[in-house]
């Protein structure tokens, strides 16, 4: 951090704490849009789908293959 902060000017790293973080987003006063429809099937190929990707169990991701 302190290399990045020497060396890059307008560049400045800190240790934050998801509070501090989460305030700092707040002070921009942004709109963001939600989403509410469905996030999953993912695609990133005609072929290739992200189901199951959160599974707690391992051993059905082997199954897929």
């Amino acid at each position: 951090m302190n290399y990045v902060n020497n060396h890059f000017p307008g560049i400045k790293l800190i240790y934050s704490t998801p509070r501090t973080y989460i305030e700092a987003i707040n002070k921009l006063n942004k709109k963001y849009s939600v989403k509410s429809d469905d996030f999953f099937p993912y695609a990133n190929d005609p072929n290739s789908f992200w189901t199951g990707y959160f599974t707690t169990r391992p051993a059905i991701k082997l199954i897929a293959k």
